[in-house]
């Protein structure tokens, strides 16, 4: 718990630093994270996680995309719309723990949407782990198919929840 809180205000801080910049619509800020990154994104995402911040009034991610997060680690039910897109080969943060993740929060608040990629690995949005290869004991190989329809999806999800 303490290393998400930890990991928390690393984007909570880039939250309110946006805020500052006169170039940002603050009603339209999401967190999009990869591996770690993408357990952050779904941590954010967490209907309570807001509260352990002191921010300015209704300052707030407002949606979040998670790639090949490790879902067996992933908390609370988001309580933004949330997006996770994983392969289904995955064997450092595999697809199986999302589908649990996700059936175990149910259908009620808001939105979560699941994209499982067949034959796809760890590490697919990433062009420099073509070839694929062994890394810290795990397969990671980029996909560009499940790459390309990842950030269309994305695209797509984004424009829908921060328009």
């Amino acid at each position: 718990m303490t290393i998400a809180w930890r990991r928390n205000s690393d984007p909570y801080g880039a939250l309110v630093f946006l805020a500052r910049q006169p170039f940002v619509d603050t009603g339209r800020v999401a967190a999009v994270g990869f591996s770690q990154g993408g357990w952050v994104a779904l941590s954010v995402a967490e209907a309570r996680s807001f509260d352990q911040f002191l921010l300015p009034s209704n300052l707030r991610f407002r949606a979040a995309v998670a790639f090949y997060p490790p879902c067996r680690i992933a908390g609370l039910l988001p309580g933004i719309p949330t997006l996770i897109l994983i392969g289904a080969v995955d064997n450092w943060t595999p697809s199986e723990d999302c589908s649990r993740k996700v059936v175990s929060w149910g259908t009620e608040g808001a939105p979560i949407e699941q994209v499982v990629y067949p034959a796809t690995h760890h590490g697919f949005y990433y062009p420099h782990l073509q070839p694929g290869r062994m890394l810290f004991g795990h397969w990671v190989e980029y996909n560009g198919d499940a790459a390309g329809n990842a950030s269309v999806r994305m695209r797509q999800f984004l424009n829908h929840h921060l328009n």
